[in-house]
């Protein structure tokens, strides 16, 4: 069962983690997601740790967290959120899943 999409982006060219999103979703797309999903797992995270504001001291959260229960896939798929903002460690807060863009490639998904 799908419980949340653990999210990256990319900073200056590098892969990074952004945070989760756990809404949004219905039985159709949870399906669809597991389908697109179950092809392309690994066993480890492809992203860095979360970035944080300049001048910050890093926060507990700048770790990658649930690495121990996260099933990992490769970064092929592009989704569209909406949330308020970034956190100053640099993950998103309130994310919500809006739709699938299979018009993007993780290429464009710079911060």
């Amino acid at each position: 069962h799908l419980g949340a999409l653990q999210l990256a982006d990319l900073v200056n060219g590098t892969l990074v983690y952004a945070g989760r999103v756990g809404t949004g979703f219905n039985e159709e797309l949870l399906k669809e997601l597991h389908g697109l999903l179950d092809p392309i797992v690994r066993n480890d995270p492809l992203c860095a740790g979360p970035v944080y504001a300049p001048g910050d001291e890093p926060l507990k959260s700048e770790q990658i967290p649930e690495t121990s229960t996260t099933i990992w896939t490769d970064a092929v798929h592009v989704c569209e959120v909406r949330y308020r903002e970034f956190t100053p460690d640099g993950l998103l807060r309130h994310s919500t899943f809006v739709r699938l863009r299979n018009d993007k490639s993780p290429h464009e998904c710079e911060r």
